[in-house]
């Protein structure tokens, strides 16, 4: 009786007995499996809209997340909070935009009124424009900036839209928050810049956007790498040869002493060595915090990589091989020391300079 009395007149015999078998919870699996007439029906049965799973997803939410513009229009039409927040606190406009589902992020922001919604921030800091951009969706990118998004909103952990087009490798979304303002020198909670993240990703045309931009080549992450040293630890040749063309300095210096350098060395990045030695600015006795040169890493890590070739370049190049570190080691002590299988090469490239 109570059941009926709550549908009222008009009901159709399937939407009533909906609302005697189904629990309000359905609505948001026929959302989210686009059963778009079981939404339509469950709403006639009485069913709230907004109701709200165990993690506080509404049906609208789940429409969005799926992408099916159909079963988001009939929320819509039936009083669906669009601004409800989940237990993470994201939006319907949150999840569309995660999702790249470019018609139902359109049909949200003509539904919203001007500006509502876009700058939204979740539990974590993140608004729609991040998603998009982490994405790679350069359509709903374009649609959330026209629509007045921000672009240099940080999330927790200190980065924009543009670090997150860069995470992407989007290079078309990257170039579009940029001529939307974003700032290109803007540090994450690391001190990284979109450059500094380009360069540890070997994404060459994202640095070369970003040079052209006013990107820093000498601003440094916490660690004070600088996009040389980035570039050079992750053995990215391209990128190395392009920044040193674009003025990066081969001697700066992270917090440990580490240069682009060291950092090759220790990687056994051959290609990158052969670009840095080749520079007639490289100083081949430069030294970390522990002393070390060049050819102490190389004699340290190269056994690593079964051949001898980064000791042969160094010492052909120039490099002193009977240095001594802050423990007193010379590259030919450390690979006596070495348990190596390769030892005997690794010793007979440091010959032609071991002091006598």
């Amino acid at each position: 009786k109570g059941l009926g009395f709550v549908i009222g007149v008009g009901g159709t015999n399937k939407a009533r007995n909906c609302a005697r078998v189904c629990r309000p919870a359905e609505i948001h699996d026929a959302a989210k499996e686009g059963r778009v007439n079981d939404v339509r029906e469950l709403i006639e049965s009485g069913v709230d809209v907004d109701q709200r799973d165990g993690e506080g997803w509404t049906a609208l939410m789940w429409g969005s997340r799926v992408g099916d513009l159909e079963v988001v229009k009939i929320l819509h039409e039936n009083g669906a909070n669009m601004m409800a927040k989940n237990d993470k606190g994201s939006t319907s406009l949150h999840h569309a935009s995660h999702w790249q589902s470019e018609p139902v992020v359109s049909a949200l922001l003509s539904w919203l009124d001007e500006g509502e919604g876009v700058n939204e921030q979740n539990s974590v800091g993140w608004t729609p424009l991040h998603w998009a951009a982490k994405a790679g969706s350069s359509s709903i990118t374009k649609l959330l900036l026209d629509s007045g998004s921000s672009v240099n909103v940080r999330h927790v952990l200190g980065a924009s839209p543009l670090h997150e087009a860069t995470n992407s490798g989007d290079v078309e979304v990257a170039q579009l928050l940029l001529d939307a303002g974003a700032d290109v020198n803007m540090t994450s909670s690391t001190g990284a810049t979109p450059l500094l993240s380009a360069a540890y990703m070997g994404r060459i045309e994202l640095c070369e956007l970003f040079i052209d931009a006013g990107g820093s080549l000498t601003i440094r992450d916490e660690g004070g790498d600088t996009p040389l040293i980035c570039a050079a630890r992750g053995g990215f040749e391209d990128v190395v040869e392009m920044l040193i063309e674009r003025g990066a300095s081969v001697n700066e210096r992270n917090n440990a002493g580490w240069t682009a350098l060291h950092e090759a060395c220790r990687w056994g990045r051959d290609d990158v060595i052969d670009i840095l030695v080749a520079n007639e600015n490289v100083n081949l006795e430069d030294r970390n915090e522990n002393g070390e040169t060049a050819l102490h890493l190389a004699a340290m890590y190269g056994a690593s990589y079964g051949v001898p070739v980064v000791i042969e370049t160094l010492v052909e190049a120039g490099a002193t091989v009977d240095a001594v570190d802050s423990s007193g080691k010379t590259p030919t002590d450390i690979v006596l020391l070495s348990t190596r299988a390769e030892k005997d090469e690794l010793l007979d490239a440091l010959k032609p300079r071991i002091a006598t």
